[in-house]
């Protein structure tokens, strides 16, 4: 037998896909089913598969501002939380993105100042938040020029969450 995640409850699929999915039995021990059903509570945001090639390209060509905090959040360094670079949610790419804390983090540059862009970004972000997930934005010249608020103002976002998620 293997077992799997399905809709937030641990089953168990048999091998002949006649008998179908059944509920998991007590034959688990409890610690065992504390730790399934808390990986299958983890939420998964589906991504594009066409995307990861760009995505590539882009973390091969960042910003200074980006490469300045990449160097910050990488290796678990902030609080011990994982981030991702140039990271595909949906249908769009992230700067960084951290699964445990739902949080995306923008470094916007040049490229972000025009209003038709701004929309573009305003747009993007309400369809990710919509996704339960939440957003800091940083300019790239405060990323380079200030790096330490930017990382004091992550560090209150963990503090906030941290209080609000685990209470």
């Amino acid at each position: 037998m293997r077992r799997i995640c399905l809709q937030r409850r641990v089953f168990v699929k048999q091998e002949k896909k006649s008998l179908g999915w059944i509920l998991a039995s007590a034959t688990i021990s409890s610690w065992y089913s504390t730790i399934l059903l808390y990986l299958c509570t983890m939420y998964h945001i589906p991504y594009n598969i066409d995307l990861k090639a760009f995505s590539r390209k882009l973390r091969n060509h960042s910003t200074v501002g980006e490469i300045l905090l990449w160097m910050q959040l990488r290796a678990g360094q902030l609080k011990g939380f994982t981030f991702n670079r140039q990271k595909s949610l949906g249908e769009y790419i992230v700067d960084f993105y951290c699964k445990p804390l739902k949080l995306v983090i923008e470094v916007d540059g040049g490229y972000h100042i025009t209003p038709e862009q701004r929309v573009r970004d305003q747009h993007r972000q309400q369809i990710l938040e919509s996704m339960g997930l939440h957003f800091l934005r940083f300019r790239d010249e405060e990323v380079r020029s200030d790096i330490n608020t930017v990382i004091e103002a992550i560090e209150r976002y963990i503090k906030t969450f941290e209080a609000t998620e685990y209470n």
